[in-house]
């Protein structure tokens, strides 16, 4: 299908989060001996967005191989404010590149309908559309500039 395997992220909203931060976040499990190709495969993403993610995929300690992160959290979101500061300071502490955007007087599913009058939560994906590129995410890998 002509994807890059080297390119590949996963996003998450709340429990999804969790997800995303379970598979990305978390030291890889020992596998055992690859069966076929397919196995051989690294299953943790390229990168990864987390919005309002919730706190049981949060690890005791980030993996420093942990991809580069996008967090975004509500900051009077009773479930996944404080886990998302947990994570983003865990991943830097790691080495990882992270970037978190913490929305003022926001509660959790922020952008459900984007029913919300809050011109920061309505540009909330402009944030991450800046994240990717500034990241060369969007940018296809041939054309890249080179690593800083």
């Amino acid at each position: 299908y002509g994807v890059d395997p080297h390119r590949i992220g996963m996003m998450g909203f709340s429990a999804g989060g969790e997800l995303v931060s379970l598979v990305a976040d978390n030291p890889a499990p020992v596998e055992p001996k690859p069966r076929d190709a397919i196995d051989a495969q690294s299953a943790r993403p390229d990168f990864q967005v987390l919005v309002y993610p919730g706190p049981l995929g949060i690890p005791a300690r980030a993996a420093a191989g942990a991809p580069p992160a996008f967090i975004t959290a509500g900051s009077i979101d009773r479930c996944c404010a404080a886990p998302a500061i947990t994570l983003y300071t865990q991943l830097r502490e790691a080495g990882v590149s992270a970037e978190l955007h913490m929305f003022a007087n926001t509660d959790h599913g922020f952008n459900l309908a984007m029913h919300n009058d809050r011109i920061s939560i309505q540009h909330w994906p402009d944030r991450l559309a800046d994240w990717l590129s500034d990241e060369g995410w969007l940018i296809p890998a041939a054309s890249r500039p080179a690593a800083r």
